[in-house]
């Protein structure tokens, strides 16, 4: 009886988290390790990570910026520049939006293509990333003076609620009440 309970728990959990169509956001680990690497300033490492979160994930954008950012540290404008053409194409809407702004910046110089990813990781939500990337990229170029003003702006400017960031949150909490139904049925049984 407790086995059926603990089935019939987890079940209409499941039932009631995908009812809205919506599905369960999952972490794609080589997209975590990326961003790892380049706060390690291991940017060969972020690259092959990066490389298998897009082959996981072509659609997101984080994925495109952060081997961007990477191929940036390594002096490929050229290549970053074609990988956000390749990012614009495989993505729609915002997200499309905010790549096409980046390779339009990268192709200018590699500081307005920081600057770039770090307005489109702001633009889309991801705004802690945004500033990680231009704290990095300040300490490894002290003297210049429209990275320290972006990032200025950027920890100046009050926090505000992203669209993606709307849709995102219920996904995780989606993520947290799935785990919590799972442990819950593990108890019962």
């Amino acid at each position: 009886m407790k086995k059926l309970s603990a089935f019939l728990l987890t079940a209409m959990l499941l039932l009631a988290l995908f009812a809205c169509g919506t599905s369960v956001a999952i972490p794609n680990p080589p997209l975590i390790l990326g961003e790892k690497y380049l706060s390690d300033l291991d940017y060969e490492q972020a690259l092959l990570q990066f490389d298998q979160a897009i082959t996981i994930e072509p659609k997101n954008p984080r994925g495109y910026l952060g081997k961007a950012d990477a191929l940036l540290h390594l002096d490929r404008q050229d290549e970053a520049a074609q990988l956000l053409g390749a990012g614009v194409k495989a993505t729609s809407g915002e997200d499309r939006s905010a790549l096409t702004a980046t390779q339009t910046e990268i192709t200018k110089s590699t500081i307005d293509g920081y600057i770039g990813i770090a307005s489109a990781y702001e633009k889309l939500g991801w705004r802690e990333i945004a500033i990680a990337l231009l704290k990095r990229v300040c300490e490894e170029l002290p003297d210049d003076s429209r990275l320290k003003a972006a990032l200025e702006r950027l920890i100046s400017t009050p926090e505000t609620t992203h669209a993606t960031e709307a849709k995102s949150l219920p996904n995780v909490w989606k993520w947290e009440i799935l785990m919590t139904a799972s442990a819950v049925a593990v108890v019962i049984s």
